[in-house]
């Protein structure tokens, strides 16, 4: 029997320009401060074999400058893309009925931004995209290696595999508070079970997968607002 890690580090993006509203899908870039603080949370951390982005410009920039910088092979995915919210995008808080508002955020399920994306389709996409990210091939006789994936995201995307790994339903999505440039770490454990206890190259293993947080909202040296963007 052999035994692999997937560890994934999902940071958030940084602040972006044009202040505070439900952004969803409207792609603006970083500010100067959204830059600032991905950088001030990545630091000198380069042992990543792999990184994928959202395509939204404020995750996307930040991810090909660290792919740049340390060699990193990138994948831009547009299933980790932020949840759409309709007619709210581009609106701030204060501009949306107050009912409406708080009926979403008790209850996003049923509850959704007129002509926005439906909750269960955006759990959907994010979790396909995620299994699709922690499979590993099925690996030769030789020992599976281990590995390290940078995802940089958004808050709503963060949240929805923060609740799937968790358990958590999804009604309770927005108790997770996800700050601007926040790391979170989740180890996903591969378990490969051979039919003949001498292994082979013609082999193909079974595998079993489990996966555990191991922190959130902390920093990779272990120091360990509802935004709709």
């Amino acid at each position: 029997m052999d035994f692999s890690t997937t560890t994934i580090d999902l940071i958030r993006h940084g602040e972006p320009e044009g202040g505070e509203k439900f952004r969803g899908s409207i792609d603006d870039p970083l500010s100067t401060l959204g830059w600032s603080q991905l950088n001030e949370t990545i630091g000198d951390h380069q042992h990543w074999h792999h990184i994928t982005s959202s395509p939204l410009l404020r995750c996307s920039e930040f991810a090909r400058q660290v792919s740049v910088e340390t060699k990193t092979p990138l994948n831009i995915n547009p299933h980790f893309q932020e949840v759409s919210f309709g007619d709210w995008e581009g609106k701030k808080a204060t501009e949306i009925e107050s009912s409406s508002l708080s009926l979403f955020w008790s209850d996003p399920i049923q509850n959704p931004p007129p002509n926005g994306e439906r909750l269960m389709d955006f759990q959907a996409r994010v979790i396909s995209a995620w299994q699709t990210l922690t499979e590993i091939e099925t690996p030769p006789a030789s020992a599976p290696k281990d590995r390290n994936i940078l995802l940089v995201a958004h808050g709503g995307t963060i949240r929805i595999i923060l609740a799937h790994v968790l358990q958590m339903p999804l009604q309770a999505l927005f108790k997770l508070q996800i700050p601007y440039a926040a790391i979170s770490r989740i180890a996903v454990y591969h378990q490969y079970q051979y039919p003949h206890q001498n292994k082979s190259e013609d082999q193909t293993p079974s595998t079993e997968q489990t996966a555990n947080v191991l922190f959130i909202n902390g920093c990779l040296d272990h120091t360990i607002e509802k935004n709709g963007d």
